[in-house]
């Protein structure tokens, strides 16, 4: 059994049962990451740590930032750069593990998203509960709850291996570059490549940028405060 590091408590509920759920994913994956730097883990275990954090921010900011767009949240713009300065920490840090493993500080690692827990749900989610709280569960689009097997239809469906068909609205002006993008993207090669990294920049940061972004999470660096709202 992973060692309760920060066990979950009902006083990071926000009352939101998708929202919650993310959050308490994020209390494992720190109890893990605990657990892991405690027992001096290999690279390999620290990496599939690493890749789960990664994996639950790209879900839980995208799912909080709809919520909050579809409720009208003034606040949107400002939780949205947090939320981009900490996944880019994040891919800084996985960047840094990959290729200069020593150089990582796993503890300063764990005071991430430690730190976000505490502070972040604790203080910036708090400001949105009013607008999402006042008639959420009304509309057909409220993500209350999703049940297993819809999760599990859609993982299917994004099958790497498999072409999908997105409905999405766009400006009119930009359907032939979406087109365009589209058809590059099904082709695979160098020009689907080069449209990913562009779509991406946080994931293809380069190992110059990650050692700098990530600064405070080396070795022999005085730690800091990363990711506090």
């Amino acid at each position: 059994m992973v060692d309760q590091y920060i066990p979950w408590s009902d006083k990071y509920s926000v009352g939101i049962r998708v929202i919650d759920n993310d959050h308490r994913d994020l209390f494992s994956i720190v109890n893990e990451l605990h657990q892991a730097t405690e027992n001096n883990s290999s690279v390999t275990v620290m990496s599939e740590i690493i890749n789960r954090l990664i994996k639950y921010v790209q879900g839980h900011f995208e799912r909080e930032e709809r919520l909050m767009a579809e409720y009208k949240y003034p606040g949107l713009s400002d939780h949205r750069i947090r939320h981009q300065d900490f996944v880019r920490l994040i891919f800084a840090a996985r960047r840094i593990h990959i290729e200069l493993p020593s150089r990582l500080d796993h503890k300063k690692l764990l005071l991430m998203p430690e730190t976000w827990l505490k502070l972040h749900i604790l203080k910036s989610d708090r400001k949105y509960l009013p607008f999402l709280q006042g008639d959420f569960g009304r509309r057909q689009s409220d993500l209350v709850d999703i049940p297993d097997e819809g999760v599990q239809s859609q993982k299917s469906a994004l099958d790497p291996n498999n072409n999908v068909t997105l409905a999405v609205e766009v400006p009119a002006s930009a359907v032939a570059i979406i087109l365009r993008c589209a058809r590059l993207l099904r082709a695979g090669g160098d020009g689907a490549k080069t449209l990913q990294d562009m779509a991406e920049p946080i994931a293809s940061i380069s190992l110059e940028e990650a050692l700098l972004v990530a600064k405070d999470l080396l070795k022999n660096q005085p730690p800091s405060t990363p990711g506090a709202p």
